[in-house]
């Protein structure tokens, strides 16, 4: 470890760690290891000849296909696995382990602002594999054409492209290339050969936002045509990734694939920790009090039946209580993951979408029909409901029930709140010209206790803003929309909570500014009652007669800032009362 004074004896969390032999050999210290070795008996029991399985971000995928590459491949060593719960398959072992040669794709950096970048980049990973099977130079069971065709991939970038000719054979040779790996291995192993793809929609992801999508789409869909449509080479192959894409945009003509989304119970507890599983590692680490926070915080994902937490924030978080004691948790997974294509499809949201996205964001639910497998002309062409898809695959929003084939959404947690009131402040500066200025400037203003300049700054937020939007709406439809709106703005810098019970009532926006001071709002829409004074007064006069300040006040707070604010579209009111706790 880097300071070796804080090491407590204790097993290290393995943050970032996706190499599976380095993850159980490991022993100055230790990693935390969370067993999920069955999993490959379930995939190769189950039978399908192609598995696809879409899981977010930072949930085990990288680490669970090396383990399977470890497990399946010939000369693996069965050491690694004889402490985990797969070994006690003892004849399952016998039939498959160390029994299949196995050609591991990572796609996660074939990417790039053009075509020819991102296929620059796939020729990199293929030559690269290629690389590492030098020893088919010397097999016995390959020709002269055979050696031909390995030197063309191992040479794919030197593959003149200048003439139009020239480009179809480069297309061809680069579509074919992996096929043509499976080809050579089961001649040299006389064996089928198991095929793992990790990452395999970021070319396709990142051809979206870059705007060559349907060159990428081509080029992909022309590789796994040849490589899993018909392989007599395959034994079978799983594809891992973020977004469940669908068959028809990119596996036409594949009858033997199996796409297991969030929404099946197979292989749900594979990716992610269970509570079960968290629970022992806050008591391995000596904090099981901290199971509450560690729910509130990053649970929230579903899986079939399997609900579960990003093993990314289970351990930052378990690091963090290790070397600093419990604290309040860190934006862990939203500071790691890519979100180029929700910051896209937001930005390209209507009004109506932009609503239920600010419900959201007070904490409410919203339903909708969810697409499970997705193309990405979907996304141009399906509206706001693929925009709510791609937020249930990638994680973002959590399916909490279903009705008729209509999901109650709801966001999955509360750090990923944050990510998503982050969000809408971008929405406010981009599509609404709202400085981060005047942001900056309410939230300021509110802490110190300052109504006329965080009336100033909010007016000036507001500018423009909501005359379109509130006119047709009810009183309470409109409350919320404003609602939704502070907490947008306020959720950078407190965690802000809406709708919290307190003394006799629930309040509209409730935080903590610090240990001794804490703030309470109500929010009011003034209709077409011309003097917001009162309203705000009524909002004052609700705070007080309902004890809203309670809560805080009981936590510890020596002070409470009570803010009634009126909303009359682009024009507000703001007006403070202070409430104090007994000396």
């Amino acid at each position: 470890m880097d300071d070796l004074s804080v090491y407590d004896g204790k097993k290290t969390t393995p943050l970032g760690v996706d190499n599976f032999k380095k993850m159980v050999t490991r022993n100055d210290p230790p990693y935390y290891y969370v067993d999920k070795s069955m999993l490959i008996f379930e995939i190769l029991q189950n039978g399908a000849a192609v598995n696809l399985i879409p899981r977010p971000r930072r949930f085990g995928k990288s680490l669970n296909l090396d383990m399977m590459d470890r497990f399946l491949s010939i000369g693996t060593s069965r050491k690694l696995f004889s402490n985990l719960k797969i070994s006690q398959r003892e004849e399952f072992c016998k039939r498959h382990q160390g029994k299949y040669p196995v050609l591991h794709l990572d796609w996660k950096d074939v990417a790039g602002e053009t075509y020819e970048e991102a296929c620059n980049m796939l020729v990199a990973e293929l030559q690269s594999v290629a690389q590492r099977m030098k020893s088919l130079t010397k097999s016995k069971y390959l020709d002269a054409d055979d050696l031909e065709k390995y030197n063309t991939i191992l040479h794919l970038d030197k593959m003149p492209q200048k003439e139009k000719d020239e480009k179809a054979k480069f297309r061809a040779a680069l579509k074919t290339a992996p096929f043509v790996l499976t080809e050579l291995m089961q001649k040299h192993y006389r064996k089928k050969v198991v095929v793992l793809i990790d990452e395999y929609d970021v070319p396709l992801n990142n051809a979206y936002t870059s705007g060559y999508y349907s060159k990428m789409n081509s080029l992909i869909r022309g590789i796994f045509s040849k490589l899993l449509k018909g392989n007599e080479n395959l034994a079978f192959a799983v594809l891992m990734g973020c977004l469940p894409i669908a068959k028809e945009s990119l596996f036409t003509g594949l009858n033997n694939l199996r796409v297991w989304t969030g929404k099946s119970n197979f292989v749900g507890e594979y990716f992610g920790f269970t509570e079960d599983e968290v629970k022992d590692i806050l008591e391995y680490y000596q904090f099981p009090e901290m199971l509450e926070t560690m729910r509130d915080w990053f649970e929230g994902f579903r899986f079939g039946r399997s609900r579960v937490s990003c093993p990314w924030d289970v351990l930052s978080f378990a690091d963090q209580c290790r070397l600093g004691g419990p604290g309040e948790p860190q934006k862990f997974w939203v500071n790691t993951s890519g979100n180029d294509i929700i910051k896209l499809l937001l930005s390209r949201a209507d009004s109506a979408a932009q609503k239920d996205y600010i419900d959201l964001m007070a904490g409410k639910s919203i339903w909708k029909t969810i697409t499970s497998e997705l193309t990405f002309s979907d996304l141009d062409n399906k509206g706001s409901n693929a925009i709510w898809s791609m937020m249930v695959a990638t994680g973002y929003l959590a399916v909490r029930s279903e009705d008729d084939g209509i999901s109650e959404l709801a966001v999955t947690n509360r750090e990923i709140r944050w990510l998503l009131s982050n969000s809408l402040q971008d929405w406010l500066c981009s599509k609404y010209s709202a400085k981060t200025g005047d942001i900056t400037a309410f939230s300021t203003a509110l802490k110190r206790g300052d109504p006329d300049a965080a009336e100033t700054a909010l007016r000036s937020i507001l500018s423009g803003m909501f005359t379109a939007h509130t006119s047709a709406r009810s009183v309470k439809r409109r409350e919320d929309l404003y609602q939704g709106l502070l907490l947008g703005l306020l959720r950078q810098n407190w965690m802000v909570r809406a709708e919290v019970q307190s003394g006799e009532g629930y309040v509209d926006v409730y935080f903590r500014v610090s240990d001794a001071q804490g703030i309470v709002i109500e929010v009011k829409d003034a209709g077409r009652r011309t003097k917001l004074d009162s309203v705000c007064s009524e909002a004052l006069k609700q705070i007080q007669d309902n004890r809203y300040a309670e809560a805080l006040l009981e936590q510890g707070c020596s002070s409470v800032l009570c803010y009634g604010i009126a909303f009359q579209k682009a024009d507000c009111k703001v007006m403070l009362k202070l409430q104090q706790g007994e000396s």
